[in-house]
C-alpha cells in the first residue's frame, strides 16, 4: 500500500505558479489516437493542454474549455481534463478532452482556462480552421510569458476624487510582446472562479476605471508600469464595487507556434468606511456519492452584505448514543453525541462579493456503524455571527456503504 502525505510549510513565499505552456487540437484520425477514434469515431477531436507548474509548492488544476465560431458566438463548453489533479513543483502535466461531434468547415477559437488556486488563472486561446477534409495535423503551440505584479489592487474611494495605482509588466519571453489591457467587471462563481469574459454585475466598479496606456510593446526581459486609475463620482454611495483589469499578450512580430495568452488583476474599490457583509447559508445537503463510499455533505454561503468576505467552515458528523441499559430503569435525558468525522473547509483564496454565493461541501466517509447521526456544518467569517446548518440523518442496519437512501431522521 502507498501512502502519500502532504506537507507544506506555510510561508509567505509558498505558493504554485502555474502556466499553460501550449494547447493543440488534434483529429481522431491521426496516427496514436486509435483509442480516441474507435470511441467517438473520426471526426472526433482531442483538445489538450500542457501545464507547467513553476512555483515552490504543489497545486492543484482544474479547468474548462469553451469553443467560439467564427461569428463570435460560443457553441460548446466542456470541463478540461477529468476532475482536479495535483502539479508538483517542476511538473508538467497534460490535462485533455474530447469534442466527440464533428465541427464544420470553418474557423473557430478555443479558449483553456486553467484554475489552480489564488486570484489568477491561466487563460489561453487558440484559433483552429476545419477544411472540408478532416484535420491532417495537429494544430496548436505555446503561449507567451508573461509577469504581473501585484496580485490584488485595492482603492480606498471618496466621492469626487481621483485614485491611482500601478500594474508592473515583465516580458519572461525570448521573444518581444505586445501587450493589450482592458478594464471589465470582475465576478466570482460558486466555485470561487473569476469571470474571462465580459459580464454584468450590480457592483461593478469598470466603469469608472481607466487603464493607460493600452497597450505597450516589451523588449525579452523588458519592465513597464501600466497606470490604473478610479474616478469617483461625486453622487456615488457606499459600498464596495469590483472590477478587473485583463490583459493579453501575443508576440510584437508574427511568430508561429504562439497562442494567445491572457493575465488578469482584480481591482477592489471600496467607498465608505461602514461597510460590513452579512452571511446566510442555505440548507444543508446529505447525499451518497455515486461509488457508495462517501457522503456528500453541501451547503453554499451567501453574501447578502456592502463588501467582500472570505468565510471559513467546519464540518462534523456525530453519532446518536444512549447510556447502556440497566435492567428495570429507563434513561430518559438527552441523547449523547459522539463525533466521529470532521473536516475544516479554510478560508478560500478568492473572496466572496457582495451579491455572491460561494458552494461549501465536504466528504465524509460512509459511517461502519448504523444508527442516527448528525450532520453540522458551522461557517464563521470576519466580523459575522456563526451560522450553523445541521440535518439528522439515519443509516440502516445491515446496509452496505452506499446502499439504500440516505433517510432524514426525527
Amino acid at each position: 500500500m502507498v501512502v502519500i502525505l502532504e506537507a507544506v510549510a506555510v510561508t509567505p513565499g509558498n505558493r504554485p505558479e502555474i502556466h499553460v505552456n501550449n494547447m493543440m487540437v488534434s483529429q481522431a484520425s491521426q496516427p496514436g489516437l486509435e483509442g480516441i477514434r474507435s470511441q467517438y469515431g473520426p471526426q472526433a477531436r482531442a483538445v489538450a493542454a500542457e501545464l507547467t507548474n513553476e512555483g515552490n509548492v504543489h497545486g492543484f488544476a482544474s479547468g474548462f474549455i469553451s469553443l467560439w465560431d467564427g461569428a463570435g458566438r460560443k457553441i460548446r463548453e466542456i470541463p478540461l481534463g477529468a476532475g482536479r489533479g495535483a502539479i508538483l513543483p517542476g511538473a508538467t502535466v497534460q490535462m485533455a478532452s474530447i469534442l466527440s461531434r464533428g465541427l464544420p468547415p470553418g474557423e473557430y477559437t478555443l479558449q483553456a482556462v486553467v484554475y489552480y488556486g489564488g486570484h489568477r488563472p491561466a487563460i489561453t486561446r487558440h484559433t483552429f480552421v476545419v477544411g472540408e477534409e478532416l484535420l491532417q495535423a495537429a494544430q496548436g503551440g505555446r503561449v507567451a510569458r508573461l509577469g504581473l505584479d501585484p496580485l490584488v489592487i485595492t482603492f480606498d474611494l471618496i466621492p469626487g476624487a481621483n485614485r491611482f495605482a500601478a500594474v508592473r509588466l515583465q516580458n519572461l519571453d525570448r521573444v518581444p510582446l505586445t501587450v493589450t489591457g482592458r478594464v471589465i467587471p470582475l465576478v466570482y462563481d460558486e466555485a470561487g472562479h473569476p469571470n474571462v469574459e465580459e459580464v454584468t454585475s450590480d457592483h461593478s466598479a469598470a466603469e469608472w476605471a481607466l487603464l493607460r496606456p493600452e497597450q505597450v510593446t516589451l523588449a525579452p526581459g523588458q519592465s513597464r508600469n501600466l497606470q490604473v486609475s478610479i474616478r469617483t463620482p461625486r453622487e456615488a454611495t457606499p459600498g464596495a464595487r469590483y472590477a478587473q483589469v485583463l490583459l493579453t499578450a501575443v508576440p510584437a512580430t508574427e511568430e508561429d507556434g504562439f497562442l494567445e495568452t491572457q493575465v488578469n488583476v482584480p481591482l477592489y474599490a471600496l467607498l465608505g468606511s461602514d461597510l460590513a457583509a452579512a452571511g446566510e447559508l442555505t440548507p444543508l445537503t446529505v447525499e451518497p456519492s455515486e461509488d457508495g463510499r462517501f457522503l456528500i455533505v453541501g451547503t453554499a454561503f451567501a453574501n447578502k452584505g456592502s463588501i467582500h468576505t472570505a468565510p471559513s467552515a467546519l464540518v462534523q458528523m456525530e453519532l446518536k448514543t444512549l447510556p447502556e441499559e440497566i435492567e428495570g430503569i429507563e434513561y430518559v435525558g438527552d441523547p449523547l453525541w459522539v463525533e466521529v468525522a470532521r473536516v475544516q473547509l479554510p478560508p478560500p483564496e478568492t473572496p466572496v462579493l457582495p451579491g455572491g454565493v460561494r458552494s461549501l461541501g465536504a466528504l465524509l466517509e460512509w459511517p461502519q456503524t448504523p444508527g442516527e447521526y448528525r450532520i453540522r456544518v458551522t461557517v464563521r467569517y470576519p466580523d459575522g455571527p456563526p451560522l450553523v446548518q445541521e440535518r439528522i440523518i439515519t443509516l440502516a442496519q445491515g446496509a452496505s456503504p452506499g446502499e439504500g437512501p440516505v433517510s432524514e431522521g426525527s
